[in-house]
């Protein structure tokens, strides 16, 4: 007696969707990684620069609200206002939270004090 097989040939394997829905995430990330190699920018230093950016965007809000981290021409002393924090007489506070002494010392050669403003320089470090 045979068996009758539940199972066709058609059922094995992929789809048409699921073969194109792992060549777009491919996709994805390939664009993603392909600029880093060209310009051979490492995973950390891209890290870096979007920490040096994010700290120069809450120091740059927080002098427009009137707290000033800014230590004379000096980027780590300021760093470390940053990491520690301020408030507004408003009770408004500014400070870099989630960032580490490690990430904001990786972050600081991207970065440069220029007229009291702390300022991303994307050029040094490399």
């Amino acid at each position: 007696m045979r068996t009758a097989n539940t199972r066709s040939s058609l059922q094995d394997g992929f789809t048409l969707a699921d073969a194109a829905i792992a060549l777009v995430i491919m996709g994805t990330v390939l664009c993603l990684l392909i600029p880093l190699f060209l310009h051979g920018i490492s995973v950390s230093d891209a890290h870096a620069r979007k920490n040096a950016q994010e700290l120069c965007s809450i120091c740059y809000e927080a002098q427009r609200a009137g707290v000033n981290f800014v230590v004379g021409t000096e980027v780590d002393p300021t760093l470390q206002n940053l990491l520690r924090g301020g408030q507004t007489s408003s009770g408004r506070s500014f400070k870099a939270s989630g960032m580490t002494n490690v990430d904001a010392a990786a972050a600081s050669k991207f970065l440069r004090v220029e007229g009291g403003s702390l300022i991303v320089d994307v050029t040094s470090g490399s």
